[in-house]
């Protein structure tokens, strides 16, 4: 396509325009196509040099309060630089200006003629126009032609209304495809940032318990089998799910989460199933479910021992032939979908007390996981507490830096009924009313200090009580005999772990256990 320039009369003028009308509307499909910026400015640059036959060209957009050149045709390497340059004066008055500079004859223009651009590079006409959006100059298009040409182009004013016209449309199409770059970067930083959040690297410990879990998740993140997390409430199962979801294959595909103990059971239906119009009352427009949402994704189904049987029967037919139906709907539909539950019941206790399908438990059980409870790895509070210092300064900071020795060994002393998710309130209770760098067992809530002084006068009233008995009083070497072993049988025997709590070193430990007996 090209510019049909123009004739005096106003009958050619309206042909002409017509026709300019065509080539912009060719040139619009040819450059909206594009969302790739650096595609897009090469588009912009030959269809500007097709349409008005131009010889040079060259695209410049304003970055940092300054002109950058983007793109350039038929500009010798070698003289890119100084052709850049001395354009740069000719755009100016451009920008300044916000008007187009049109120059039909440069050797009769008594201003262009004497520029070094126009003599050394030997230009018989030239136009420039800027490049708006929204009464801001971005840039601005440049098209030359040049006097040893075959035929040198003499520019007009139809040629700057249709180059202005066209300048216009890129600036558009320059304008979607930078939101379309900003957009797929924030999506990369937001993907990225969601990896990290549920990366390995944020599930924290380091006991044997947590070694054992490490090892199972990854397990299951190198299988696509059905998973089955167990473990009692704010253990962190749904952030088991979510590591082994973004680190497998479906990290890229939606991972939707359903707490199936807070739905009722008609409801839990439809939301999983979706449904149609008119399937009950309140359905006004059919609604696709989570199962479909969760295509070829995850679905994490929490506590899946809280549905009813009906219900389970459904979702075994999903799990083994991938197909289901909306409510109200007789049309199949497929999905492939990754199914993990979690649960904090024994499931077999369920199944005995015909609470639980059995084949649904096989179909789940393929990769089972179990979350072990805080007080099963008291040897990690250390490093949760650090953690969640960590995260919740970055949210709001505060000069809090760290916990006493004496406030971690009285959280290390109690039961944790709420897990992890208790141990995190706490922690973040404390550092929003703490004012000092460090955390102590001062700024211990009231249930809290009360439940370890209980503990502690508890331990008092056993030493009084042995101090009556009648028999004889321990030895130094009895009690350190006893207190280790009470830490190895909490630890389940594991030297390692009892030694971070005795405050040793695990050689240490074995060499004090060998000089009092224990070995």
């Amino acid at each position: 396509f090209a510019v049909t320039h123009r004739s005096d009369s106003p009958h050619a003028l309206t042909a002409v325009r017509e026709q300019n009308l065509r080539t912009l509307y060719a040139v619009a499909e040819k450059i909206n196509s594009v969302l790739d910026l650096e595609q897009l400015l090469d588009n912009i640059m030959d269809s500007a040099l097709e349409a008005m036959n131009g010889e040079r060209g060259m695209i410049f957009l304003i970055e940092n309060d300054q002109l950058s050149l983007k793109v350039s045709r038929n500009v010798e390497k070698e003289t890119i630089r100084d052709a850049t340059e001395i354009s740069l004066s000719i755009l100016q008055d451009v920008l300044h200006a916000g008007k187009p500079i049109i120059v039909s004859d440069t050797a009769a223009d008594e201003e262009f003629s004497r520029r070094d651009s126009v003599v050394n590079y030997n230009i018989h006409s030239l136009i420039c126009v800027p490049m708006k959006l929204k009464e801001q100059i971005i840039g601005t298009v440049y098209v030359d032609s040049r006097s040893d040409a075959l035929q040198a182009m003499s520019f007009s004013e139809i040629d700057a209304e249709f180059l202005e016209a066209f300048a216009n449309l890129a600036t558009i199409a320059i304008e979607n495809a930078r939101l379309h770059h900003e957009l797929k970067k924030e999506n990369f930083y937001l993907r990225k940032e969601v990896e990290q959040r549920f990366g390995f690297e944020n599930i924290i410990g380091s006991s044997r318990p947590m070694e054992q879990l490490f090892s199972e998740t990854q397990a299951a993140i190198g299988s696509e089998g059905s998973v089955l997390i167990y473990g009692e409430s704010g253990t962190g199962k749904e952030l088991i799910a979510k590591a082994i979801h973004y680190n497998g294959t479906r990290s890229t595909h939606h991972f939707v989460a359903v707490d199936c103990g807070a739905l009722p059971d008609t409801l839990l239906e439809s939301e999983l199933f979706g449904y149609k119009r008119g399937a009950f009352t309140g359905a006004v427009a059919d609604k696709p479910g989570l199962f479909e949402e969760a295509d070829r994704g995850t679905l994490f189904l929490d506590e899946i021992s809280n549905t009813s049987l009906a219900f389970q029967a459904k979702l075994l037919r999903v799990l083994q032939e991938g197909e289901f139906r909306r409510v109200g709907e007789t049309r199949t539909r497929t999905v492939n979908v990754r199914v993990i539950c979690a649960t904090n019941k024994d499931l077999q206790v369920e199944i005995e007390a015909e609470r639980f399908r059995q084949d649904l438990f096989y179909r789940l059980n393929v990769i089972p996981i179990t979350v072990p409870p805080l007080r099963a790895r008291i040897s990690d509070i250390p490093q949760l507490i650090e953690h969640f210092i960590v995260k919740y300064n970055k949210r709001h900071p505060s000069p809090v830096q760290g916990a006493s020795g004496e406030l971690i060994a009285h959280l290390q002393g109690y039961p944790w009924k709420g897990n992890v998710r208790e141990l995190e309130n706490l922690i973040n209770r404390m550092i929003a009313q703490s004012g000092e760098a460090m955390l102590s067992t001062k700024m211990l809530p009231a249930e809290y200090s009360s439940a370890l002084s209980n503990a502690d006068a508890g331990a008092g009233s056993d030493l009084e009580l042995s101090l009556k008995a009648p028999r004889r009083l321990s030895s130094l070497r009895d009690v350190e005999k006893e207190h280790i072993a009470f830490v190895l049988k909490h630890t389940g025997g594991n030297k390692t772990e009892a030694a971070k709590i005795l405050g040793l070193k695990r050689t240490t430990l074995v060499e004090r256990m060998k000089k009092i007996g224990m070995m």
